[in-house]
């Protein structure tokens, strides 16, 4: 259970390097500054970074996933942890990783760089361990 955790958090940090890398070896400003073009890159960007950072913080609240967690078997129940975290991790990253990208590409628009900070402020509440697993089976 423990190593599966670490392998976890791990991938955790892992999502938040790539980030960093994209920020620092990737290219710069090669989105055009046409308004239409701005218009699409903003509504990805808070629709990606708000609706990224709803859905991770609230992925433990619905009903299914809560349930499955809830399992009488602990073992399975540690298992839909697990895939329900890989899950969460999945969906920060790609929000992460797009903004970032985004906010790289263009430097006409600043709403890449804020909804970019609104998935890292997500990230510090969907740290996956073992008492967070331990406070949905209660």
């Amino acid at each position: 259970m423990k190593q599966k955790i670490t392998h976890l958090q791990i991938s955790f940090l892992l999502i938040i390097l790539v980030g960093a890398a994209i920020v620092f070896f990737g290219p710069a400003d090669y989105i055009s500054n046409e308004s239409q073009t701005l218009y699409w890159v903003d509504l990805y960007s808070i629709i990606s970074g708000l609706g990224g950072m709803f859905l991770t913080l609230r992925l433990f609240a619905f009903n299914g996933v809560r349930n499955s967690v809830r399992n009488e078997n602990e073992d399975l129940g540690f298992a839909a942890f697990c895939r329900w975290t890989k899950v969460r991790l999945a969906i920060l990253a790609v929000a992460l990783w797009s903004n970032v990208a985004l906010y790289q590409a263009s430097s006409y628009t600043t709403t890449p760089k804020y909804c970019m900070l609104i998935i890292l402020v997500a990230f510090v509440f969907c740290w996956p361990s073992k008492t967070e697993f331990e406070a949905i089976r209660k």
